[in-house]
């Protein structure tokens, strides 16, 4: 009895594949996971082999770490309208490469009953990729998603993303320094209402004026005693 294969495309269930490999590794008597883990390597195929080259590169996974993160990767979802609202939702991740992004963008596409136009598909991945990656794209006159995928690999690895990518963190922390400025200010403003009973100066309260204090330093008598 063979391994099945796995692509990890479609409605291909993960859960289903490990139940037929568990099969037939009862079957074979194989007990050792490290056995099962090269066997099961050797049934993966495209996105689900490319995923598991990834996954199991930066340290050594245990039969359990690869099967837990395999489903969860690939299972499907419980339905087609939570997939129709994660596709409506997705979006580029900061950490995300362009070609992961595009394997799971894929993946959702796959899970949907209907089929997208092409330039339909291609104008929906672009608009959820990053910024400094999005904008260049939108400029370019391209017909089909594969092109929009090709060039914004390219970008991603240009010096001019990783300043364009600068550029938006430089952005964003003024953006936040603005809102701070705007606080300040907001607070002096608040500060200057303020009315002082004593000297009828602005600013502040009778509590802590200047003038009188000033007054009881020089020696002279309190008039509130």
């Amino acid at each position: 009895m063979k391994l099945p294969t796995f692509r990890g495309i479609g409605a291909e269930d993960p859960e289903q594949h490990w139940f037929l490999c568990e099969a037939v590794w009862t079957i074979k008597q194989i007990q050792d996971d490290n056995t099962k883990l090269v066997q099961l390597a050797t049934t993966l195929r495209e996105r689900a082999l490319t995923w598991y080259m990834k996954y199991t590169s930066a340290q050594n996974r245990t039969l359990v770490e690869v099967r837990t993160a395999m489903i969860k990767e690939f299972k499907k979802p419980k339905s087609e309208s939570q997939c129709i609202t994660e596709l409506k939702d997705i979006k580029q991740l900061p950490t995300e490469s362009v070609w992961d992004f595009d394997q799971k963008f894929k993946a959702l596409i796959d899970q949907v009953s209907f089929e997208f136009a092409p330039e339909q598909h291609k104008e929906w991945f672009i608009a959820a990729l990053l910024p400094h990656i999005r904008l260049p794209l939108m400029q370019q006159k391209l017909h089909m998603q594969d092109e929009a995928l090709e060039m914004a690999m390219k970008l991603e690895a240009s010096p001019l993303a990783e300043t364009s990518a600068g550029m938006t963190n430089l952005q964003n922390q003024l953006a936040n320094l603005t809102l701070q400025l705007h606080d300040i200010k907001k607070g002096k403003e608040v500060e200057q209402e303020l009315w002082c009973t004593k000297c009828k100066g602005h600013g502040h309260t009778k509590d802590n004026c200047p003038v009188f204090v000033e007054y009881l330093a020089s020696g002279a008598p309190n008039p509130l005693v």
